[in-house]
């Protein structure tokens, strides 16, 4: 029989009092679904146990990291061992692994085009390396959601039949629901983990997996978890957690290419490079629990409120027009003579006309400017020192027909997209 691996999972940091409940009865539930001499029956394939410990609400509240929590959460006794089947085609090979719901924002079929694009390119690597990625079914249906479970199970079959061989498949799809200790197992065995979102919000599985791969002292000799520490990361730009993970390497999901190569750099780097990776994500995850989280927004929130307090507010205009403008208290009013002095000592001069609230009333449904407007700008002197832009939102075409009798008026539609001096005829 091959040997039990272990691996603790630190519910701290990731909404440990939403989940702990859920995290106990699910490990309870699978503890009593196997027995030690079950395991024992079982020859062929690598067992993986997962130690779950669970803060409580008052410890974690009280701690800031987990660094300083953990000698309490070995204090609070073991929920329970669940226990998940590890793959026998798994032996041997590396294992890059992805956990996503199934929506149309995942990117899971950009992510199975990257993998056939790296064995493609790296041919060493067919029968040597599996993308296991597993998705949670979705709880909605629809016509976008049928089209991704059949271009997925495409790609699937045809990769699998092109480049995979008797007792190796390069893709394993599991679509289904996992218990937290079956995807803590899954997370302990992968070499790097795949985030390929198109758009994401924080998305906690980088930072779950590098918990994960933490692994847990005094795990048998010889065992993964008893080894140097190491893991690596592919995510996608457009998630949260990008930016706080300086180790791994961030990708643009639509490039196919550039995914490829960037799971191809992550199973190729050097061990010592990926246990310094693991070592400095693991750092950051590890002192940025909730209530860092929390102490750092209330800091921040203090911080700005100190200017605030300082200003005086003013109420200005009525009805939907009324807006509350707040002044530092050294604020001044401009003087007029003060401006006319700067205006006449300049040797260039730049004046942006706002069109929308300013030359045309917010609220006025007529957008067009009236001839009064027109005959205000094209009858002021004309001073080769100035430069008059008029600025807005509106599209160039709109502007163009509207203020076509003004000759020397530049125009800068839609926020400064598209610019026209008074030189020019065309954007």
């Amino acid at each position: 029989m091959h040997e039990i691996k272990t691996v603790h999972l630190i519910s701290s940091g990731f909404a440990v009092v939403d989940h702990s409940p859920p995290v106990s009865s699910t490990v309870t539930k699978s503890r009593h679904s196997f027995d030690g001499e079950r395991i024992a029956q079982r020859d062929n394939v690598d067992i993986i146990s997962c130690a779950a410990i669970v803060v409580a609400n008052k410890e974690l509240v009280g701690n800031i990291s987990i660094g300083r929590a953990i000698p309490l959460m070995r204090k609070v006794s073991l929920l329970g061992n669940a226990l998940v089947d590890g793959e026998q085609q798994f032996t041997g090979k590396t294992v890059l692994l992805g956990f996503d719901d199934m929506n149309i924002f995942k990117g899971i079929n950009l992510k199975l085009l990257a993998m056939e694009h790296m064995l493609k390119q790296h041919p060493t690597w067919q029968g040597r390396v599996v993308l296991v990625q597993i998705a949670n079914p979705s709880r909605g249906k629809g016509i976008n959601l049928d089209e991704i479970n059949r271009e997925i199970g495409e790609s699937c079959q045809r990769i699998d039949k092109e480049l995979g061989r008797p007792g190796y498949e390069p893709i394993v799809f599991i679509y289904q629901s996992l218990s937290i200790s079956e995807r803590m197992a899954y997370y302990s065995i992968a070499e790097c983990a795949v985030v390929t979102a198109v758009r994401d919000g924080m998305n906690l599985t980088p930072y779950e997996y590098i918990v994960c791969k933490e692994g847990v002292s005094g795990a048998k000799p010889g065992s993964d978890l008893s080894g140097p520490k190491k893991n690596m990361l592919v995510v996608s730009e457009f998630i949260g957690c990008s930016p706080s993970l300086s180790g791994a390497i961030r990708v643009n999901p639509w490039n196919v290419e550039s995914t490829a190569e960037a799971m191809y750099e992550a199973i190729s780097l050097a061990e010592r490079e990926k246990e310094l990776q693991h070592e400095k994500h693991y750092r950051y995850v590890s002192s940025r629990d909730v209530a860092f989280s929390a102490r750092s927004f209330l800091q921040d929130m203090e911080r700005t409120c100190v200017d605030d307090f300082r200003k005086r507010c003013w109420g200005i205009g009525l009805g939907f027009g009324f807006r509350v403008v707040a002044l530092d208290p050294n604020f001044r009013k401009l003087s007029m003579d003060e401006i006319t002095s700067a205006y006449c000592r300049a040797k260039r001069r730049a004046i942006l006309l706002d069109y929308d609230g300013t030359l045309m009333s917010q609220n006025s449904i007529i957008k067009t400017p009236s001839a009064q407007v027109l005959s205000l700008i094209n009858t002021r002197p004309g001073d080769p020192k100035n430069l008059v832009f008029m600025v807005s939102g509106k599209g160039r075409d709109s502007l163009s027909k509207w203020f076509l009798p003004c000759k020397t008026l530049g125009l800068s539609a839609e926020h400064g997209y598209f610019l026209r001096t008074c030189y020019e005829l065309i954007y």
